[in-house]
């Protein structure tokens, strides 16, 4: 009976003993897991951020460089002195009708509203008619140098010599006016010039004419 007795309690130690042994074998073993499993979350609940460091390009400003022409110099034009035509004593010819008279003083070299060189045929129209009137509309001309005409449609007139802008001036009954007309200069030959009065612009009767050979003074 006792060495049943103590065979159950040899047995019961030693599986007491075993029982502690394992115990203590499993606390051992579970411990490193514990940790580890600790270390491995502590490591994912705290991630390392991350900045991502960008670099900012500051843009260079543009220069554009802009062609600038240079301003192209305008000629001015040359300002003549006025043209005195009243010298009657060198007359070319006189030519009169209808109570109109126009003395073809001279020919000359002037100078036009743009500076250019020109002629200028110089008259003095003397106006005997109880209504006022303009030379130009009632003297008709024509002129030829070299074998061609000469016009003065496109000529400018020079606004500092009166008597190149007054050609259109009303003359009233008694009253005289200095006219020059102006023709493109091509060369210093003689010109032929014939000059025909008309009642007016309206006119196809004429009241007198008359031609004569002008020198270029």
């Amino acid at each position: 009976m006792k060495k049943f007795l103590c065979t159950i309690l040899i047995l019961a130690v030693a599986f007491s003993a075993g029982a502690c042994a394992f115990a203590s074998a499993a606390a051992t073993t579970a411990t490193p897991t514990q940790t580890v499993s600790s270390e491995t979350n502590a490591s994912a609940a705290a991630p390392v951020e991350t900045v991502a460091t960008t670099t900012v390009e500051t843009a260079q400003p543009v220069v554009e460089t802009v062609a600038v022409q240079a301003p192209v110099a305008t000629p001015e034009a040359t300002v003549a002195p006025v043209v005195e035509t009243q010298d009657t004593d060198t007359v070319a010819m006189t030519v009169s009708g209808g109570g109109y008279v126009v003395d073809v003083v001279n020919a000359t070299i002037v100078k036009d509203g743009l500076g250019n060189d020109v002629i200028g045929v110089h008259f003095k129209f003397t106006n005997n008619n109880s209504d006022p009137i303009g030379f130009v509309y009632i003297a008709m001309d024509t002129v030829r140098q070299d074998g061609k005409t000469l016009t003065m449609e496109g000529q400018v007139t020079n606004p500092a010599d009166p008597t190149q802008t007054n050609l259109c001036q009303w003359v009233s009954n008694g009253q005289s006016v200095d006219v020059t007309y102006l023709y493109p200069y091509n060369s210093s030959d003689d010109i032929d010039f014939s000059l025909t009065l008309v009642k007016d612009l309206n006119s196809v009767t004429p009241l007198a004419s008359g031609s004569c050979t002008l020198s270029l003074n």
